[in-house]
């Protein structure tokens, strides 16, 4: 997930050779209390069992039991220090990935309020075209156009017929409630900028910063799910004998011959056997037979010319709906992986 040089994976580095030299610690501490546990047990029995009076064996026996005890309590003082390490190391990841996480939720608030101010702005200058087409709409009309009823001049019918455009361009547009908050800014990028991006960017600062959680986030500023519409690539194959598939609309398609068709449809043909790829040996072959030599018999089926029905055609079991239904679902998939706050 992060790069190899990335802060966050040299930390994951880290952790895993701490996690490893404390397993090892732990390893050697049980051998060394094994160890001095045994030498005591020695000391217990000379002194139990004996007089006492071989000062040098006992001398031996003390040295050995405090060997023992020094690395006993060496390796422990080693496996609690690797242990606050490990620790240190592990809330350091948490916040270097807390981290991350704000900072790439607040690229995303900063990326959709330029976006937004860029299409503000195209709509900034193509008011100024419309502005230009309804000035002179205006004076046509004073020039030549008629009053309707007691009450419509033709100035207001030109007024009628921009918010009719309009209305065409957004059903609704005319009597949505936005407009309350909006009335009186005129340009349409400055009105975007102090109602909207103004706001999204003083969030993206206070999500970077973390004075703002995530979870706190207004749901304006949730990411919204794209509507995916994936196509197939294209892939030549050279067909041993014709085939035939479900199309993404429900009916059937075909092919045969040296033929170009959707990538899971070639795939499939290619996994059954049916079919060389047209840049292997077989396939480069069969092309160059079939450039040289007699092309197949046509005839029309549903206008089209083909050489072939649909009965002799195999039926190679892909249904190009349920893969684009498969692929939409992968697609989803990643891009809630790429925005766990949306969920």
């Amino acid at each position: 997930m992060f790069s190899r040089r990335s802060p966050i994976a040299k930390l994951e580095t880290e952790l895993v050779d701490l996690t490893r030299r404390r397993t090892d610690l732990e390893t050697r501490l049980a051998q060394a209390r094994a160890t001095a546990d045994t030498a005591t047990a020695e000391r217990r029995r000379f002194l139990v069992e004996t007089d006492g009076a071989d000062a040098r064996a006992f001398s031996k026996i003390e040295a050995a039991c405090r060997d023992a005890a020094d690395r006993v309590a060496g390796l422990e003082d080693a496996v609690t220090t690797v242990a606050d390490r490990i620790s240190t190391t592990e809330a350091a990841i948490t916040d270097a990935k807390a981290k991350a996480d704000r900072e790439r939720v607040a690229n995303q608030i900063d990326d959709g309020a330029e976006a937004i101010d860029k299409a503000a702005r195209n709509l900034r200058e193509a008011m100024k075209a419309t502005g230009q087409a309804y000035a002179a709409l205006r004076q046509a009309l004073r020039s030549g156009g008629f009053r309707l009823g007691d009450h419509v001049d033709a100035e207001s019918f030109a007024k009628a017929a921009l918010a009719e455009g309009i209305e065409m361009l957004d059903p609704g547009f005319c009597r949505s409630a936005a407009r309350m908050f909006i009335q009186g800014y005129g340009d349409p990028a400055e009105t975007v900028r102090k109602i909207q991006t103004d706001e999204a960017r003083r969030l993206a600062d206070a999500v970077r910063s973390g004075t703002m959680p995530i979870a706190a986030l207004p749901s304006r500023l949730t990411p919204v799910m794209p509507e995916f519409s994936p196509g197939f690539r294209i892939q030549r194959v050279v067909l041993k004998r014709p085939i035939k598939w479900r199309a993404v609309g429900g009916g059937w398609e075909m092919a045969s011959d040296i033929c170009s068709v959707p990538a899971p449809v070639a795939a499939t043909a290619l996994a059954q056997d049916l079919a060389h790829t047209d840049d292997s040996p077989e396939g480069r072959a069969a092309i160059a037979e079939r450039n040289g030599g007699p092309q197949p018999p046509s005839r029309l089926l549903d206008g089209n010319p083909v050489h072939l029905t649909w009965g002799e055609c195999h039926d190679i079991g892909v249904d190009l709906a349920r893969e684009r239904a498969k692929e939409i679902e992968r697609l989803e998939a990643e891009w809630r992986a790429e925005h766990p706050e949306a969920a």
